[in-house]
């Protein structure tokens, strides 16, 4: 099961949740699976399966375990995964029957014996250094309509430790690699060559990587990827990343403050020149998603980073409230020194956009005015098609319509967090 069920009006922005076609794939045939996605239609309470498997991230764990209590009063059993409760382990399991702590491939099999012979354990755990990936079976998405942008993984993990990342503090310096081999494979079975890489870091490895640009320049594919700063150092990675066909790259840019980006351990931020980095992404033309954080301090900056990627013609943007996941160095770091609110994401409904900080209310409900009108203006139909006009995109009609669509997106999410 996955998600919180939503306005039909914002369905074309999802994407398929890849962790259930992974599960899918795991699972032998003798066993049945019914997948639902609440974002698009209830799940129904009633029904009572051996087990309701959910995995979760921090904005959904409140409707997880609500969830889970239902079907649990009812005598089912519930299983929770996924990155929340890997990261708040004790506060998963006392609202499950049992939680699965790292990669599916390492204890699917397990937990299915187990149940079998009615003898779930409460905790399965991998050491998540196992580089095996399945093949994910995407057949159970069918039923659904998602965005056309495939979720394929290379990689998991990181080696950066920064400050404010789930990833981090799940993985803690770890990654493992994917053949290559296996991933061309995967994209070769997709009928849709719209692919997302969904790792953390999609450049770590070059050597890595180049083997998998080789086997896309095979291809006629376009794919995105997120990657970080330091790809400004490798324009030759970048041309071969273009000819193999990437039309855009989500980057973590963060700040432009040196004492932020200490705060953030986002070192490698520091030494890049941000502006030569965007020109030599163009040069190939490779969009950016430009990602800032946003401190309850920053309120001066919001303008300066309006204007910049205005000016740079930055093709989408991301500026986010600073937010203390649990367990990331943010967060305990603020808990010792009472400056977060302790369990925050136990709030309900779910503080989107908001500072969560204990710090003066009206000033942190001023900044958070402040980015919601700022970001309005940065997903102006004016500044959109500045933006992408002055890139030139427009001379390419794929690519010209795959920015205005995600452009349009973000300005209809704008929108609708505005009432949450």
């Amino acid at each position: 099961m996955n998600g919180k069920q939503i306005s039909s009006k914002y369905i074309s922005w999802l994407m398929e949740p890849l962790v259930y076609a992974i599960l899918k794939a795991l699972t032998p045939p003798d066993v049945i699976t019914e997948f639902i996605d609440e974002r698009f239609e209830p799940i129904t309470i009633n029904d009572t399966p051996d087990l309701v498997v959910m995995s979760i991230r921090t904005f959904n764990a409140n409707r997880a375990y609500e969830l889970s209590k239902q079907f649990i009063e009812k005598g089912v059993k519930v299983l929770l995964g996924g990155y929340h409760v890997m990261l708040a382990k004790e506060e998963a399991l006392t609202n499950a029957s049992s939680i699965a702590i790292g990669n599916a491939e390492d204890v699917w099999e397990n937990i299915i014996n187990d149940l079998k012979k009615g003898e779930l354990k409460n905790t399965y755990l991998s050491d998540k250094s196992n580089n095996i990936f399945a093949m994910p079976n995407r057949e159970i998405y069918n039923k659904y309509k998602y965005l056309p942008l495939k979720p394929v993984e290379t990689s998991r993990g990181c080696p950066y430790e920064c400050s404010f990342c789930s990833t981090a503090a799940v993985y803690k310096k770890k990654i493992i690699y994917r053949d290559p081999v296996n991933v061309i494979n995967e994209i070769k079975a997709i009928k849709r060559k719209w692919i997302m890489f969904t790792d953390e870091n999609f450049l770590l490895n070059s050597k890595h990587t180049e083997k998998i640009l080789s086997g896309l320049r095979k291809m006629k594919i376009q794919w995105i990827a997120q990657t970080d700063v330091s790809i400004a150092n490798n324009e030759k990675m970048i041309k071969q990343m273009a000819l193999s066909g990437c039309f855009g790259l989500l980057i973590g840019f963060e700040s432009f403050k040196k004492s932020r980006l200490e705060e953030y351990r986002k070192t490698q931020n520091i030494k890049t020149n941000y502006k030569n980095l965007i020109n030599t992404l163009h040069k190939y033309g490779i969009g950016i998603y430009a990602s800032f954080i946003i401190s309850k301090d920053d309120e001066n900056s919001v303008d300066h980073i309006i204007k910049y990627i205005i000016d740079n013609r930055i093709e989408l943007a991301g500026l986010s409230p600073l937010t203390p996941y649990p367990n990331t160095g943010i967060y305990i770091n603020g808990i010792k020194s009472k400056t977060v609110i302790q369990k925050w994401w136990r709030i309900k409904p779910y503080p989107y956009w908001k500072f969560v900080f204990i710090d003066n209310k009206e000033k942190l409900k001023g900044l958070e005015n402040k980015l919601i009108e700022k970001k309005g203006q940065l997903y102006s139909i004016k500044n959109i098609l500045k933006r992408i006009r002055l890139n030139g995109f427009l001379n390419n009609p794929i690519k010209s319509a795959v920015f205005l669509m995600l452009n349009i997106f973000a300005a209809a999410e704008i929108q609708y967090k505005k009432h949450l």
